[in-house]
């Protein structure tokens, strides 16, 4: 969880960054670069929403456990 809300602020400060030196002007002029720069970032929502998910997963888990349940299930092994 730690890794996921650094990057974050990592990836903001960046930003924020780029955005007051100008770096970002040239994405405006290269539509294809506009373009591919908001592929990844997609790309990359759904990869954090896709860690925070788990994240919650496992932290229900925990507090299930701990307060005398059973472990949720991990899904089906890969190979038996």
């Amino acid at each position: 969880m730690f890794g996921l809300f650094s990057m974050f602020w990592v990836s903001f400060a960046l930003l924020v960054l780029g955005t007051t030196h100008g770096w970002f002007v040239s994405w405006a002029v290269e539509p294809e670069a506009a373009v591919t720069a908001g592929v990844w970032a997609t790309i990359a929502g759904y990869v954090a929403f896709a860690a925070a998910a788990n994240g919650v997963y496992v932290f229900f888990d925990a507090m299930g456990q701990a307060t005398g349940g059973k472990a949720m299930s991990l899904g089906h092994p890969i190979q038996k």
